[in-house]
């Protein structure tokens, strides 16, 4: 599970409970003029391919935590239930801290 909240000019997440072990981070700081949309999109989540794991986890059903690459690009996965996914879409020329 993550927490969200804006402080200081930055979306800030909070990997909660075990998941800081299942995605080997325990939070993401994002500055907010780095972000160009957010939404909530169930189908990103249901594939089985979220990409090459560096470092994550990946249980087919279950959870994928971590950071992944996927088409060329760092992707962060905190998803257990693929319903609830919300996507943070960042600028290209911004990266996760």
């Amino acid at each position: 599970m993550v927490d969200i909240s804006i402080s200081e000019g930055k979306l800030v997440l909070h990997v909660k409970g075990s998941d800081k072990l299942w995605a080997f981070k325990s939070s993401l700081e994002i500055p907010l003029p780095h972000i160009a949309g957010v939404r909530a999109d169930p189908s990103i989540a249901q594939g089985w391919w979220h990409g090459v794991r560096v470092p994550g986890t990946n249980l087919p059903g279950v959870i994928t935590a971590g950071t992944f690459y996927q088409h060329g690009k760092r992707v962060f996965w905190d998803v257990h239930h693929p319903e609830n996914t919300i996507v943070i879409e960042l600028r290209m020329s911004a990266t996760m801290s």
